[in-house]
């Protein structure tokens, strides 16, 4: 038992060479290429492109341009930043408006903000690269890994919720909703009454509840989330918890949040959007690893040359840290409020570049494929293999993160949600213009998010990631990130049939 525990461990210390990796949280100024070798940042830069440029982009980036400004404007955002890349290489990444309005610092590529949802697919490869090692298995009850989560009950009935009912939001865990419910019978579970205080206290008594469906406040929660065009989005970022000020120095911690409230429905008969379901991910991901969430989740970034993706530690000196913003009642742009995301790095607690994010989606379609999206050239001074060239995951693995739940379909849009990502299909499949994407939005207090990945597919030989974030609350950047992913795509396939026609 122990040998196949230790084996289990090596498979996830060591990179896809074999190369033990220790980890770091944040190395300033400087970001690894994928062989490992550190490359300084100029101070100037605010439009480069990585590796040889295949093609000529310029239409696109110039109505991306257009389009960024527009959608800026619009929102009223101090400053946006976006990275595009295609087929593996970053050919796009640039920086508009502020980071910092009173000190007039301009938003640059390196503008580091928060991520916000984005968070939830970050995690999900870590959980997959446990689940591939044979350390977790999704289908248990969550107590097999956290035994200190409460166990649940249903309408009379013991219930069993599980990580990937967690992963698809359909185990009925409430959002930032703090949940009331009436008590009508027996069937009642302990409410934490320091949930509905989201402050810095840490004192609370408990009351009894019951886990039934005519819940208020889980009634409100799938009314406003069945109103939303979005599988992912439509958060209220003025609910009390988004407001948490206090500091939690463990996942455990943060489960007292919401670990003794009732669950809104019957674990797997419907769609709850919820963050607080991550935590309990993340709690999962420390039983199954047997080491902090943290810990565990810088090794993979740092494996995967990520290691600017980084927990939000609010007293920490961080380059290029964006201020966030918000609108006032008189809709004039003012500071947002101090908030501590530590009770939610799983499901919205990490910072990142819009760089960051597209080189994530890199990794995904990597592994993906199961196969190279770019050509890399390896050599015994870096063996640090890159995540282009070495899947960090299975193919078999990703094709059922990026494959919806049934019971998380909007019926309008044809939109799911798969293991920690949303999945939109094709819906015209005779259109050139169309095409499946892969996506997560992101809604944070002073910041908002989105990356879209486009697979290749029979329409095009080329993938598309694209990532944006601004430092403005409550802003639906996917619409804009969806268009110019179809920008990019389309420059491509025009010249891929001029290449072809020898013009």
């Amino acid at each position: 038992m122990m040998a196949g525990r230790s084996q289990q461990l090596r498979y996830l210390a060591a990179g896809a060479g074999g190369a033990l990796c220790g980890y770091v949280l944040h190395r300033p100024r400087k970001r690894r290429d994928h062989h490992g070798e550190e490359q300084v940042q100029t101070a100037t830069e605010t439009n480069h492109v990585y590796g040889p440029v295949q093609y000529d982009f310029e239409k696109a980036k110039l109505d991306s341009k257009l389009l960024v400004r527009e959608a800026q404007e619009l929102s009223r955002s101090p400053g946006v930043t976006v990275s595009v890349g295609v087929n593996g290489q970053v050919v796009w990444s640039e920086g508009f408006g502020m980071a910092d309005v009173e000190n007039r610092v301009a938003c640059r590529p390196e503008s580091m903000m928060r991520i916000a949802s984005i968070s939830k697919p970050i995690t999900m490869l870590l959980l997959a690269r446990l689940w591939d090692a044979g350390m977790v298995d999704l289908d248990a009850p969550v107590q097999k890994y956290v035994p200190q989560f409460p166990k649940k009950r249903f309408n009379g009935e013991d219930v069993e919720v599980t990580t990937r009912m967690l992963v698809h939001h359909i185990a009925g865990v409430r959002h930032y909703t703090k949940a009331v419910p009436t008590v009508t019978g027996q069937d009642t579970v302990q409410a934490n009454s320091s949930s509905s205080k989201p402050d810095n206290s840490n004192s609370g008594g408990t009351s009894e509840s019951n886990s039934n469906d005519s819940n208020s406040a889980c009634r409100d929660q799938n009314s406003k989330q069945s109103n939303s065009s979005q599988v992912s989005g439509g958060d209220d970022v003025t609910l009390p918890e988004y407001h948490i000020m206090r500091h939690y120095d463990s996942v455990g911690e943060s489960l007292e949040l919401f670990a003794n409230d009732a669950l809104c429905h019957r674990p797997g008969s419907k769609y709850l959007y919820t963050t607080h379901g991550w935590t309990l991910v993340s709690a999962v991901i420390e039983g199954a690893g047997g080491r902090p969430f943290t810990d565990q989740l810088a090794d993979m970034l740092y494996q995967l040359g990520l290691e600017h993706i980084q927990t939000e530690l609010m007293e920490k000196l961080i380059d290029y840290r964006a201020r966030c913003y918000q609108l006032d009642d008189k809709k004039q742009v003012v500071n947002s409020p101090y908030v501590d995301n530590s009770y939610k790095w799983a499901g919205g607690g990490l910072l990142a570049t819009a760089e960051d994010i597209v080189e994530f989606g890199f990794c995904m379609l990597t592994a993906y494929f199961g196969k190279p999206i770019r050509k890399c050239e390896h050599t015994a001074v870096h063996p640090r293999p890159c995540p282009q060239c070495a899947p960090y995951i299975k193919d078999s693995t990703v094709k059922e993160m990026w494959t919806f739940h049934p019971a998380t379909v909007k019926k309008k849009t044809g939109v799911g949600y798969g293991m920690g990502w949303e999945v939109a299909p094709d819906l015209k499949p005779d259109s050139k213009y169309s095409f499946a994407t892969i996506s997560h939005t992101g809604a944070a207090v002073g910041a908002s998010s989105a990356l879209v990945i486009i697979p290749r597919s029979e329409k095009s030989p080329h993938s598309v990631v694209v990532g944006i974030i601004c430092n403005m609350e409550s802003v639906d950047l996917e619409p804009t990130a969806q268009t110019i992913g179809q920008m990019f795509l389309q420059e491509a396939a025009e010249q891929d049939r001029q290449k072809a026609s020898g013009l």
